[in-house]
């Protein structure tokens, strides 16, 4: 008996290690804190921890902690309404194709103006690298919608960058 609940140990750390920096770099993406990404990304996976009997194997794992992390971003916002631009900003990190900070905070600025629905699927997409797919099965919805989504989140996102990069 031991036995098996070491092997079950084992591909819970497994596990959290295999997906803990997709997740924590999708909470980051929101958050903008380390620490505060650090540590909701800990309760996404206590969560599913806790919840662990009640999960269903229907699609990817690291789908389905996506959406526990969206709900926990979600849950962290409605405790905290107000959040400043500068907030958002402070320590981005970003690839080395957006090497300028004039047009990073430009496009922090104009992301963190979209709804966010619609700043979560530019994320999911682009951030995160997701297929649309693989962001249908988070939504629950057809990968047409998705698609949709996508084109509707890019066309107000490029409205709010024109001129300013």
């Amino acid at each position: 008996m031991l036995r098996n609940k070491g092997s079950y140990e084992n591909s819970i750390d497994q596990m959290i290690e295999q997906h803990y920096g997709d997740i924590y770099r999708y909470v980051y993406c929101f958050v903008k804190n380390r620490d505060l990404a650090q540590d909701i990304t800990q309760d996404v996976f206590l969560k599913f921890l806790k919840n662990i009997d009640g999960y269903i194997e229907s699609g990817k794992l690291k789908n389905f902690l996506y959406v526990i992390a969206k709900n926990c971003v979600k849950d962290h916002f409605k405790k905290q309404k107000d959040i400043s631009l500068d907030e958002l900003s402070n320590d981005v990190e970003y690839s080395d194709k957006m090497a300028n900070t004039e047009d990073r905070m430009t496009i922090m600025g104009a992301l963190a103006s979209l709804d966010p629905e619609e700043k979560n699927i530019i994320i999911l997409k682009y951030f995160q690298q997701l297929k649309n797919r693989e962001i249908a099965e988070i939504y629950g919805k057809p990968v047409s919608t998705v698609r949709y989504m996508l084109k509707r989140a890019e066309k107000n996102l490029k409205k709010r960058l024109e001129g300013k990069i």
